[in-house]
């Protein structure tokens, strides 16, 4: 924005139309950002944001995009310097030719219109409309004398543009807009390619508005800007649209209304504003998008439950494939297999096999989706009875990146089968997933024991001497954070520091409290919590503590036991966590998941018997980079004492890359998943997640 800029005066005619009382409308730029999101949401219209502007598809025949937004008293050099700022933008976005519409006939604010734009412009007028003060004399005005030329347009300012409680006197956009004493402006074209400039005067606000259309009859915005693989931006918006008169499911852009509710990820830590989602309604849909994706080389995400910490789901800027709708699951209780949809979390596939007293292993957050979780492991309060989530994973049906559709299982695929099991969405999109499943329930009984924080290096000697030799019937967890305020904990200790085991046995309840009893006698407890419970209460138990919205960063290492040194350092490190909603946790692993080898899936070595979790949740976003810095470090103090290897679905955002894939699925078995990937993705499509790259041919 140039420091100085001409003036512009307009005194004459702004006295006339001003509110009584010289009354200046500063709604402010909030304000009216807020204004046009409520007007593109009204209108089933689409917005999309800049550096500098907020521009807005109504989503009508005409589109109306809203470049930025000012609020000044007079139009002058913030005028100037506001059409400046935003010029850059109009050349290079261009689509069309531009209209200048304003509510009062103002001569000077034609001319800086034409000014801008180069040339002199027409101006367009209904033929029953006087025009209160004269044309400049370069100014062409052209007579319409066809009124349904311009009708089309009144149509869309009405409807588009009621803004309630505002005087239509003052509105910045209302009803009649073009009627008999208003008009627009074709400004004409730049370099060629496309709009220039439009001003809308409102008061003292003034909104400076790109108009695009060739023709009042078939005006349109291009909106659907998606990011490339190259990393430039291409207009796809005919293309989009083919696209979604050919699916079952919905596409949804920017502006549309539900946009930012399908977009919205759950760590409220990333902000990810994808151009556009196909919330798919089966696999047609599915291999449908995944051509289109491909055909443009468009950069795109899958999503499934939208979970993962590192916010693999979104992609800003380009196309996300959103499964969520597809989340059916069909149990065959004697087979003892489930099928379910890609996008189904472990409550959906729960809430169909529990009915039948039987369970896949699933994680321990109801919410989560079944797919990335399965993919990349899963570990749950099944773990050591009946093996990880992808242990379990019996078959797939998978979209690749040339849009065919795959069913695999071990007979048809068995190399395919072994990279699904702990290989990520390095593959394809499985939107079905079908599950082994084991009797579980309807109830278990569920250890889950308080003691005061300044216990924390005994409770967890005592838990790692109780897990040494547990039964694998039994998979416990001991978590270092704030005592929960609940009901059945004292309230004087309610949100303090504490140490908390809790465990589930997967055996019928008396074995079960017999098998917990050791962790549950450990003395003076602040409260104990444990009994039977319903398997489906389990799988919700700590929903409440990781909300949508919430922020996370989560990182992770195995532990090859919980000798001295690294009990020390766990109380330690939990002694100095910056946010109370902050655990530092211990999940006991082996059993039933470490009988599997190291090379008979992609996911790897099962042999430590522990699993640090770092697991960073705070508010604010002013407490990003305390809590983040905070997690490394704790990172970096348990590096030494671990296995070195990190559990995927806990990766903070990836950045460590390469080095901990190689060391999560093992060098061999690395090498193995990037030649399975060379054959079903060569070119590397699926790469947001934990990306293995195709092995070179």
């Amino acid at each position: 924005m140039p420091a100085t800029a001409p003036t512009t005066h307009l005194e004459t005619g702004w006295d006339a139309t001003t509110p009584p009382g010289d009354t200046i409308v500063r709604l402010g730029v909030d304000a009216t950002v807020a204004a046009w999101e409520a007007v593109a949401s009204a209108s089933g219209g689409r917005i999309r944001r800049g550096s500098g502007f907020v521009a807005v598809d109504t989503g009508r025949p005409a589109g109306i995009m809203n470049c930025a937004v000012l609020t000044v008293p007079r139009l002058g050099e913030e005028l100037e310097a506001a059409i400046a700022e935003i010029e850059a933008f109009y050349r290079a976005e261009g689509g069309g030719e531009a209209l200048l519409w304003s509510p009062w006939p103002i001569p000077d604010l034609y001319r800086r219109g034409w000014e801008l734009a180069g040339h002199p412009p027409l101006l367009f007028r209904q033929p029953t409309g006087p025009l209160e003060v004269a044309a400049p004399d370069e100014l062409e005005v052209v007579e319409v004398t066809d009124p349904t030329e311009l009708e089309e347009w009144n149509t869309v300012v009405s409807e588009a543009f009621p803004l309630s409680g505002v005087d239509p006197a003052h509105a910045p956009l209302g009803p009649g807009v073009l009627d008999d004493e208003r008009f627009c402006l074709l400004l004409g074209r730049v370099d060629g390619r496309g709009v220039v400039a439009g001003l809308l005067v409102a008061g003292g606000g003034v909104s400076v508005m790109l108009l695009t259309p060739p023709h009042p009859t078939s005006w349109r915005t291009t909106m659907t800007d998606l990011l490339t693989t190259s990393g430039e931006v291409t207009a796809l918006d005919d293309a989009a649209e083919d696209l979604a008169a050919a699916l079952r499911g919905e596409v949804i852009r920017a502006g549309d209304a539900g946009y930012d509710d399908a977009r919205a990820l759950w760590n409220g830590m990333l902000d990810r504003r994808p151009a556009m989602i196909v919330r798919c309604a089966d696999t047609d849909d599915v291999s449908a998008t995944v051509r289109f994706a491909v055909d443009h080389d468009l950069v795109f995400a899958v999503r499934g439950g939208g979970h993962n910490v590192a916010g693999t789901a979104g992609v800003d800027d380009g196309l996300v494939i959103d499964l969520s709708a597809m989340n059916e699951v069909v149990v065959d209780p004697e087979a003892r297999t489930a099928r379910a949809g890609g996008g189904a979390t472990w409550a959906d596939l729960d809430g169909a096999t529990q009915p039948h007293g039987l369970a896949a292993p699933g994680g321990l957050v109801s919410a989560t989706g079944i797919g990335g979780l399965t993919l990349t492991g899963g570990i749950g309060w099944l773990r050591r009875k009946h093996g990880m989530s992808c242990d379990n994973l019996v078959g797939a049906r998978l979209v690749t990146a040339t849009g065919e559709v795959l069913d695999v299982d071990d007979g048809s695929d068995p190399e395919l089968m072994w990279s699904l099991r702990g290989g990520g969405g390095n593959l394809g999109v499985a939107t079905e997933l079908t599950y082994r499943l084991h009797p579980v329930g309807p109830e278990v009984f569920v250890a889950f024991v308080v003691h005061r924080g300044e216990r924390t290096t005994e409770v967890l000697e005592a838990f790692g001497a109780w897990t040494t030799d547990l039964a694998e019937e039994v998979t416990a967890l001991a978590l270092c954070g704030a005592i929960p305020e609940v009901d059945e904990v004292p309230e004087a200790w309610r949100g303090e520091s504490g140490v908390m085991v809790v465990a589930c046995a997967a055996t019928d309840l008396v074995a079960g409290q017999e098998l917990t009893a050791p962790i549950r006698d450990l003395a003076d407890p602040i409260a104990d919590l444990s009994g039977p419970m319903p398997y489906t209460e389990l799988q919700t138990l700590f929903d409440e503590d990781y909300p949508n919205g919430l922020r996370y960063y989560w990182k992770s290492l195995h532990l090859p036991g919980m000798g001295a040194e690294i009990v020390d350092r766990l109380a330690e490190w939990a002694g100095t966590r910056p946010s109370p909603l902050t655990t530092v946790d211990v999940w006991h692993l082996g059993g039933a998941m470490a009988k599997v080898a190291p090379d008979a899936t992609a996911y790897g070595d099962r042999s430590a018997p522990y699993l640090l979790g770092i697991e960073s949740n705070w508010e604010e976003p002013e407490h990003d980079e305390a809590n983040v810095e905070w997690t490394r470090r704790c990172f970096e103090a348990f590096r030494s004492l671990s296995t070195g290897r990190e559990y995927l679905n806990f990766p903070g955002f990836l950045e460590d890359g390469e080095s901990a894939l190689r060391s999560a699925h093992g060098e061999s078995n690395y090498e193995r998943l990037a030649r399975v990937k060379a054959r079903l993705d060569p070119d590397n499509r699926f790469c947001l997640h934990q990306n293995v790259p195709p092995a070179s041919r």
